[in-house]
């Protein structure tokens, strides 16, 4: 259904005399509706949960480190913005249960997640998939950048609540926790694949 709309907004918007292939403007308006879908639904749980503010800081910061660090990739639309919208509720759930319980070990629990990320990140980002292939030369500019935006939001999450007292910035903490999964599982799911096809060579 999504691919036959993109089709038909890129007919009425192009021609074969465009400059790139029909197919690229069909790609990128799927794209483009897909991840408008997935912000309504995601800012629709944030008024229904009460967590507006979390749910547009988990956006923010997943989509910035996430752009540099890659991580799991859905082979669907549907199922990518389920997973979105299932995270967005654990972020929503784990930040009320943090800012209740555990308060009291926030600064260790900043050094914590970050020395996770780093790990993760120094160790298997940047990741690739089939839609977002990286070129060596930028795969160590790509780990240096993902690293570096997740320290500066631990940073400013940390400043700012310290500061202020806005407890919703810490959002930020499970939304990083987040992209280390992901990364994780497509490290996993790449060596499964691996695995499977090499199976069948024998």
């Amino acid at each position: 259904m999504l691919h036959t709309i993109s089709e038909n907004i890129a007919n009425s918007l192009f021609d074969e005399e465009s400059k790139y292939p029909m197919s690229i403007y069909v790609y990128g308006i799927e794209l483009m509706i897909s991840s408008l879908i997935g912000t309504i639904v995601v800012l629709t749980m944030g008024i229904v949960f009460k967590s507006v503010i979390e749910s547009i800081i988990f956006m923010v910061s997943l989509s910035l480190i996430r752009f540099f660090s890659g991580g799991y990739h859905a082979q669907t639309y549907i199922r990518c913005n389920t997973v979105f919208a299932i995270s967005a509720l654990l972020v929503f759930i784990t930040s009320k249960l943090y800012i209740k319980y555990l308060m009291e070990y926030n600064i260790i629990i900043h050094i914590g997640v970050f020395v996770v990320s780093f790990i993760i990140m120094a160790i298997f980002s940047p990741v690739e998939n089939e839609n977002k292939k990286i070129d060596k030369s930028d795969r160590l500019k790509f780990k240096i950048i993902s690293i570096s935006i997740t320290f500066i939001e631990i940073i400013l999450s940390m400043f700012i609540y310290y500061e202020t007292g806005f407890d919703s910035v810490l959002a930020v903490l499970p939304t990083i926790i987040v992209v280390d999964v992901a990364i994780l599982v497509e490290i996993i799911l790449k060596e499964r694949r691996k695995s499977y096809v090499s199976k069948e060579k024998c």
